[in-house]
């Protein structure tokens, strides 16, 4: 039995893993988390089987789950082992979207599945701008900064050029995991100042990508319909979500060709 013990907004969580094997493919996605083993583990899983069989995900004290292949090992482990974080991490409004920085200023890129959130994500880590997450933007409310969760970013398909993924990128039947180690620009470990909200939407028609500035109650209709854990906090989370929206400013992003939606973001938040 291997163990992997990796820290996450400073919840230290212990895999005990059956085969190297698995340790290697959690270290796709969750290298950035890895650390040296320094007391008892706030949460604490065992992972059983192969590529071959299926896998089974035990976490401490409750029911065993299954995953048939290693895309959903990678997504059922991270999905329980985000919605234990947001039980012990209640002082984090939790995002689905992209986080990335440039000058210090860190944006957030949401949308819903298929809108392209992680094609712009990816493409714009080519243009100065370097990583904090990809799937999971946490804000800390007091002082509006978005923690670092840089798991591998993942890609539904191929993008276009001139972005190809590189040859490090992990495939599953679902998906393509890039490693940390294998981005084009550097990884941000510190919390950062959230600039700007961008809610992304890929419009195959559109001759040229464009920004709409959101009004302060469609900024925060967007944020809460993209929140995680809306429930753990006040009025059901819309009192958070209204708070964060006054204070950081929101914009609506129609992308078209990738490499000029890309240039035209950067220079967007260079200007911010």
């Amino acid at each position: 039995m291997l163990t992997l013990h990796l820290k996450l907004f400073d919840i230290t969580v212990a895999v005990e893993c059956s085969s190297k094997q698995i340790c290697d493919i959690l270290a796709v996605g969750f290298s950035a988390f890895f650390f040296v083993e320094s007391g008892a583990p706030k949460l604490r899983y065992m992972i059983s089987g192969d590529s071959d069989n299926g896998f089974v995900i035990v976490r401490e004290g409750v029911k065993p789950f299954n995953a048939e292949n290693t895309y959903q090992l990678l997504y059922y482990f991270e999905k329980d082992l985000t919605i234990e974080l947001e039980h012990l991490r209640k002082d984090l409004f939790f995002v689905h979207g992209a986080a990335i920085v440039l000058d210090g200023k860190a944006i957030l890129i949401s949308a819903p599945s298929g809108s392209g959130k992680s094609t712009i994500t990816w493409a714009l880590l080519h243009h100065g701008f370097d990583y904090l997450s990809d799937e999971l933007a946490p804000i800390e409310l007091d002082s509006l900064n978005i923690e670092p969760f840089p798991h591998a970013l993942n890609q539904k398909n191929h993008p276009p050029e001139p972005y190809p993924l590189p040859a490090q990128t992990y495939q599953t039947d679902c998906t393509l995991h890039v490693p940390i180690e294998a981005l084009p620009c550097h990884v941000v470990h510190t919390p950062t100042p959230l600039a700007a909200m961008f809610y992304v939407k890929y419009n195959r028609d559109a001759s040229a990508p464009s920004v709409t500035p959101l009004s302060v109650s469609e900024g925060c209709m967007n944020l809460f319909a993209n929140g995680l854990n809306q429930l753990q906090h006040e009025n059901k989370g819309l009192s958070t979500a209204t708070n964060i929206a006054q204070r950081v400013p929101s914009f609506s992003v129609e992308t078209a060709d990738l490499e000029q939606s890309a240039r035209m973001l950067q220079q967007f938040v260079s200007a911010l």
